[in-house]
């Protein structure tokens, strides 16, 4: 089976704590467990660091105020590993502000646009991440462009149709479709 490591900036101690009690649920333990400070500038560079220094095959990152269904990777790993899938993801549940599911689109070449790539909790194989170069410590949304990376780089992504990753939701946010946009940009699609 495929070791895996749990990242999770922070800088919310209390809701650290509920992280890490969904990591302490999951029915499949991850090998290892990473928490790292966010103070909201460097945080990506030390992502990649963590990711660097971790010797697992598989890496997921889980912000602090966000939350794994206990079966998370119970249900991801066996299929990451059968498939040889370089990306795992699930769909959301929001929970919070908002109450509902999210299923997540298909990640292909013909469905792409500013609305589909994986969602940010989303199982990844280290080797991937050492494909394309890490995160990019220079974007706000830097996990869209990681996906986006992996998808230029021909990264085969596979789809578990359950809601396993739990988003706390403050609210409504339209910010991130400009941020989208500009990635598209940087990436050859032009509108």
């Amino acid at each position: 089976m495929l070791t895996t490591c749990i990242v999770i900036p922070t800088f919310r101690p209390v809701l650290l704590q509920q992280a890490l009690a969904s990591v302490n649920a999951q029915t499949m333990q991850p090998t290892e467990v990473c928490v790292m400070p966010d103070d909201g500038t460097h945080w990506i560079a030390r992502l990649n660091r963590a990711i660097e220094a971790s010797s697992c095959d598989a890496m997921l990152m889980l912000g602090d105020d966000d939350l794994l269904h206990s079966e998370y990777l119970e249900a991801t790993l066996p299929v990451m590993e059968q498939t040889g899938a370089d990306i795992c993801y699930t769909d959301l549940q929001y929970f919070g502000a908002m109450s509902h599911v999210q299923a997540a689109r298909n990640w292909t070449k013909e469905d792409i646009d500013e609305n589909t790539s994986p969602f940010i909790t989303s199982l990844f194989r280290k080797s991937i991440w050492e494909k394309v170069g890490g995160w990019n410590p220079d974007l706000i949304y830097a996990d869209w462009d990681f996906w986006w990376k992996c998808f230029e780089a021909g990264a085969k992504a596979v789809h578990v149709h359950k809601p396993l990753f739990l988003y706390r939701s403050p609210g409504s946010n339209v910010d991130h479709i400009a941020a989208r946009r500009q990635i598209m940009k940087h990436h050859g699609f032009s509108y």
